[in-house]
């Protein structure tokens, strides 16, 4: 299969997808890693289990309000990937990476390369450390299972979240208005809502 422009995002569940086709082609997957830092293997490998784990929570709520958003825009240029790692609206898919490796997705997952080519970045760093932290799993997927709904159990999984260091450090390295935005509505609703036109707007009214 060829990859195209058509790749350059994908769902949350196109992305646990793709990466674990791609781990069953070792040939494949050793080309894909050679355009990356080497921590970007390890990050790509913990953001697939969130996807997975969020899609999977969602279940028949996949479909219905900010959940379904974040899912559908994961890989997007503004999307969840992109703002864990503070550089929502600066990706551009990684042509070569898409035609080098030959799988769909691959382009999506070029993305990586965008965010990751700074690696000495201490957002880079922090971003890495949050994603592989058990709190951020159980936040995001306890958030999936509801809906996108900040219920009390989602409350209480996203307050054990930004009690870790490797949030603290991670809200640091943001952006100023990053983290005003977080500061309004939470990290929750900020990784997840949608900045196009019509999109999900943020809510704080069960804060």
């Amino acid at each position: 299969m060829q990859g195209n422009r058509t790749d350059a995002s994908l769902t949350a569940t196109g992305f646990s997808k793709f990466w674990t086709e791609l781990g069953r082609n070792e040939a494949a997957k050793d080309r894909f890693l050679s355009y990356l830092p080497k921590q970007a293997g390890i990050d790509l490998e913990k953001i697939a289990l969130v996807s997975k784990g969020m899609a999977r929570a969602a279940g028949s709520k996949l479909y219905s309000g900010r959940i379904e958003t974040a899912l559908k825009e994961f890989t997007k240029n503004d999307g969840l990937v992109a703002k864990l790692w503070d550089n929502a609206g600066k990706i551009a898919t990684a042509e070569g990476i898409t035609s080098a490796v030959g799988l769909p997705g691959a382009g999506a997952a070029g993305v990586i390369y965008n965010i990751t080519k700074e690696a000495r970045l201490p957002i880079h760093e922090a971003a890495g450390k949050m994603i592989a932290s058990p709190q951020f799993y159980d936040a995001m997927v306890a958030y999936a299972r509801s809906g996108g709904e900040l219920k009390a159990n989602v409350l209480a999984r996203e307050k054990q979240l930004v009690r870790t260091m490797a949030y603290r450090s991670w809200e640091k390295a943001l952006s100023t208005s990053a983290r005003a935005r977080i500061a309004a509505v939470g990290p929750l609703v900020y990784l997840t809502e949608s900045s196009a036109p019509g999109g999900q707007t943020a809510t704080t009214q069960n804060r």
